[in-house]
C-alpha cells in the first residue's frame, strides 16, 4: 500500500500551491516594458490626465459662508446636524441645494444661479459674484455633497464611501475599502460610470504602472469600482485552515486504510 504515499504527497503539494498567489499578480504599478523584476526600483514620470467633474442636474451643492447673515440664510439645517459629516452624507438634499432641470440652484435672497456644466470651483466663483452684489466682501465656499465612490468585490471592506476632497484616484478608493484581498485580480478592475442616461464600463490594470498616466486613474463622483477574484480562486481558499483540515482528513483515511490492510 506504499503506492498511496505518492498520492498523498501530491495532494499536499497541490493544496499548498493552490493557496499561494504569485507576487507579480499582487504588486501594484509594475514596469512591464523594461523587462525588470516586479520589485525593480526606478524613477518614472507620468503625465496626469485630470478631468475635473462638471456639475449636472441632480447634484447637491452645499454653500458655506462665515458671513453672519449668509450663514443663517443659506443654512437649511442647524449647526448640530451640519457638524455631523455622516448625517450630511446620508441626507445631502436636506443640507444643500439641488441642481434643477435648468441646471440652476435656487439660493435664498440671491435667487437662481446656473452652475450645471461648471466645475465646483467655477460654480463657486459664479455664486460669489451674485452674492457680492448684495453682500460686498462676503466670502463663501461650495461643496459637492453627493460625491461617493462604491468599491465592491474582492476587497477587505466593500461599501459606499463619501469623498470629501474634490478629486480621488483609483488607489485612494482601494485604500478606503481596505485594499484588495490576496486573491483579487488587480489586472482587470472594472469602473462603472453612469452619464447622460448611459452606463459606461472601463477596465484598468492596477499592476501596470501606465495606470498613472491613464485618463481613468482619477475617479468621478458616484463611480463604482468592481474588483473580481482571480480565476484560480476557485481552486484556492482564503481560510488556509480549511485546506489543512481537508488534507488531514485524507491522510487520516489513507493511514487507517494502510493499517487495516496490513493486518
Amino acid at each position: 500500500m506504499r503506492s498511496l504515499f505518492p498520492f498523498v504527497l501530491l495532494l499536499l503539494i497541490g493544496a499548498s500551491l493552490a493557496s499561494c498567489v504569485s507576487n507579480k499578480r499582487i504588486v501594484y504599478v509594475q514596469d512591464y516594458t523594461a523587462k525588470k523584476p516586479h520589485d525593480y526600483l526606478a524613477d518614472t514620470t507620468f503625465e496626469a490626465h485630470v478631468v475635473d467633474y462638471e456639475l449636472r442636474t441632480g447634484d447637491v451643492v452645499y454653500v458655506k459662508s462665515e458671513h453672519r447673515i449668509l450663514s443663517e440664510t443659506f443654512s437649511q439645517l442647524d449647526e448640530t446636524y451640519m457638524s455631523d459629516n455622516r448625517a450630511v452624507q446620508s441626507l445631502p438634499v436636506l443640507a444643500g441645494y439641488t441642481v434643477d432641470e435648468e441646471g440652476k440652484i435656487d439660493l435664498p435672497v440671491v435667487g437662481k444661479v446656473a452652475v450645471a456644466g461648471h466645475t465646483i470651483f467655477d460654480a463657486q466663483n459664479l455664486v460669489q459674484e451674485e452674492v457680492s452684489r448684495i453682500f460686498p466682501g462676503a466670502a463663501l465656499k461650495l461643496y459637492l455633497l453627493n460625491y461617493h465612490v462604491t468599491v465592491l468585490g474582492e476587497v477587505n471592506r466593500p461599501g459606499r464611501y463619501p469623498v470629501y476632497n474634490h478629486r480621488i484616484n483609483v488607489f485612494e478608493a482601494m485604500g478606503l475599502a481596505g485594499d484588495a484581498t490576496e486573491f483579487a485580480s488587480r489586472e482587470t478592475v472594472k469602473i462603472i460610470r453612469s452619464r447622460d442616461g448611459k452606463n459606461h464600463l472601463y477596465s484598468v490594470d492596477l499592476t501596470d504602472q501606465n495606470i498613472l498616466g491613464s485618463p481613468d486613474f482619477y475617479l468621478q463622483p458616484n463611480d463604482i469600482l468592481m474588483v473580481k477574484p482571480q480565476k484560480r480562486k476557485k481552486f484556492a481558499t482564503r481560510d488556509i485552515q480549511n485546506v489543512f483540515n481537508a488534507v488531514s482528513t485524507v491522510v487520516g483515511v489513507a493511514t487507517l486504510y494502510i493499517l487495516i490492510t496490513r493486518e
